[in-house]
Formats: structure tokens, C-alpha cells, sequence
């Protein structure tokens, strides 16, 4: 293709801004040692930033990798065990959660969290006098907790032990009126006693707190066509 007008003139302005820098002295020099070691030095501290950087994604990857290493930093921190432990649970390593959680209770024994935590799994597992060792002890540090009588109450009821389970559930409604699952829990302690008017009771309380909850609504119904049938 023939060059236009336009891409000439174009050269022609090269040209004479080449020539006026090689008039000026602006050749290319050559680097001197200082220069080199300069530029060996910030290479070095790039790469080791890049190094740094690559280490500390791998470290963050996922939460096992991330609280693997703040054990290993520090092995007198507590938090650090209940994390990894929460970090394996949500993975789904049910032994190694478990291992953790005593782990952070043998450096901290004051943490409710962790024996509430611990005391789950070992109800999910069908311990259920592990379970509620667990949760009495959570309950020694904060007896106002709500959710730590819930869930106590919980493995007194799987256990088959339901006075016990009520107590427990109303000591949760106590602290907490407009708590949901412990209406509903203490609405199937009453089922399981043989309560039914208490039963409809608490899941009509559900149904105050939680309108239209479709559990409390079935519940509610078989309740009521229970008593029905009683009569």
C-alpha cells in the first residue's frame, strides 16, 4: 500500500525529533555499577514481597490454613483453638472439631461458647451425657444465657429425660419471652409428657411470636385433633 500524504509528514516529524534529541546528546548510556546494584536490590525486595504476599494467600486460603497457623504462632491462645475446632466443624471433620474445642478448653476453661459449641456435637452424635455436661458447664459460667438452657434442655429431652427438659426450656422463656425455639421445644416436651393443652399452649405462643409458622401450624392442628379425639 502506498503511504498517504499525512503518514509522510508523520515520518518527517520522527525524523526530526530524532535528530534534535541525537543533536542534544540524548543517546542511550550505559549503566554504571551503582546503577546495577541499585537495580539488583529493588528486584530483591520486589520479589520478596511477591514471595510474602503469595505465602500470606496460601495462609488465608481457607479458615483450617488460617487458624492452623495462629495455633502454631501462638499455642496459648484459646480463641485460636475454638476457631480451627469451628473452622473443621463447618468442614465437616466432626473428630477434629472436637479435638480443638478440648484443646481450647484445656488453655481456657471459662469460655461458653466453647463448651456450648462442644456440648452440640456431642448431642448431634447421640452423647447426650456428654452433651449436657458441656452445656451445665457453659451454663456455670452464664446462667442468664437463653440459648445455652435451650439447647441443655434439648439433650435432656433426647435423652428421655422431659421434667427436666421443661425446666429447662421455661428457664430459657424466662430470660427470653419472645424466644421461638424453646416455645416450640417445650410445645414437643409437653407432647412427649402427654401434656396436650400445655402443648397447644406453647405453639400457639410460636404462632404469636412467629406468625404463620408453618411447624407450629401443623403442630397445632394435630394437637387439636388429638384433644378432639380424646373427647
Amino acid at each position: 500500500m502506498t503511504p498517504n500524504r499525512s503518514q509522510n509528514k508523520k515520518q518527517a516529524q520522527v525524523s526530526k525529533i530524532a535528530l534534535k534529541q541525537s543533536e542534544a546528546g540524548c543517546s542511550p548510556r550505559t549503566p554504571t555499577p551503582e546503577t546495577r546494584v541499585l537495580g539488583i536490590i529493588a528486584f530483591l525486595l520486589l520479589l520478596g514481597l511477591a514471595t510474602a504476599t503469595y505465602q500470606r494467600n496460601r495462609i488465608w486460603q481457607n479458615g483450617i490454613t488460617l487458624w492452623e497457623d495462629a495455633v502454631n504462632k501462638s499455642p496459648k491462645r484459646a480463641e485460636s483453638y475454638a476457631q480451627l475446632a469451628a473452622a473443621h466443624e463447618l468442614a465437616g471433620n466432626t473428630n477434629m472439631a472436637i479435638s480443638y474445642y478440648q484443646a481450647s478448653i484445656n488453655v481456657n476453661p471459662n469460655m461458653t461458647g466453647v463448651h456450648n459449641n462442644l456440648g452440640i456435637i456431642y448431642r448431634n452424635l447421640g452423647l447426650f451425657d456428654k452433651a449436657i455436661e458441656q452445656h451445665l458447664a457453659a451454663l456455670e459460667l452464664d446462667p442468664a444465657d437463653a440459648q445455652v438452657h435451650n439447647n441443655v434442655a434439648n439433650d435432656y429431652l433426647g435423652k428421655g429425660q422431659v421434667e427436666l427438659s421443661i425446666e429447662h426450656y421455661r428457664a430459657a422463656l424466662n430470660l427470653k419471652p419472645d424466644f421461638v425455639e424453646a416455645h416450640y421445644n417445650l410445645g414437643m416436651a409437653y407432647e412427649a409428657k402427654g401434656a396436650t393443652n400445655d402443648a397447644i399452649e406453647s405453639y400457639r405462643a410460636v404462632l404469636r411470636f412467629s406468625p404463620g409458622n408453618i411447624y407450629a401450624e401443623q403442630k397445632l392442628e394435630a394437637m387439636q385433633h388429638l384433644k378432639t379425639d380424646i373427647k
